[in-house]
């Protein structure tokens, strides 16, 4: 039995039931991503450009994928069974045609009905002193676009399992400098 090939084949498979649950129909972009603020321009002219190929994804990065959706899937949980109601998957206002995202979730305090977004990112580090700047980037556009206040960034250590967890203020002057990057 060839197990190596039978998990490259079941990552495979894996990837195109995701790609069916989200829509995913082209490889060509006709928009940005949220989490495109940060990168390197050069890289996101690629991803835009018709006549560059796009290659597909190795089983070990579709791996990858795969474990930080799950461990969103389970931190999302933790966060349920603890207590805080979590609005998860929220997709961007369908009047923003340029910029498409879905936040990890919105999670709503019990006692006082404060909202904030959550942001959660697995992380290859066994400690997290700050936040990640493309992540302030990403999180400051969810806020922006649904209108929010505050949010946190939720890492999880991949080697430890350990929580690091960093507030976050809602920036206008950050939010309309990346605006004009992806202008």
């Amino acid at each position: 039995m060839e197990i190596i090939k039978t998990l490259n084949i079941g990552i495979r498979k894996y990837d195109e039931i995701r790609k069916e649950k989200y829509k995913h129909t082209s490889n060509v972009r006709q928009y940005f991503y949220v989490s495109d603020a940060g990168k390197c321009m050069r890289k996101l002219y690629f991803d835009f450009d018709e006549k560059v190929e796009a290659k597909p994804l190795s089983e070990e990065l579709l791996a990858k994928f795969n474990y930080g959706n799950e461990a969103h899937e389970r931190i999302v949980g933790y966060l349920r069974l603890g207590g805080i109601k979590v609005e998860d998957e929220i997709s961007l206002p369908s009047n923003e045609p340029n910029i498409h995202g879905r936040c990890d979730g919105i999670l709503t305090e019990l006692d006082t009905n404060k909202r904030l977004i959550v942001e959660i990112k697995t992380i290859n580090l066994r400690d997290v002193k700050q936040p990640m700047k493309e992540h302030i980037l990403q999180l400051q556009l969810y806020l922006h676009y649904l209108k929010i206040d505050d949010g946190i960034l939720l890492y999880e250590s991949k080697h430890t399992n350990n929580f690091f967890v960093f507030d976050i203020k809602y920036d206008l002057v950050m939010v309309n400098e990346i605006l004009n990057y992806f202008k």
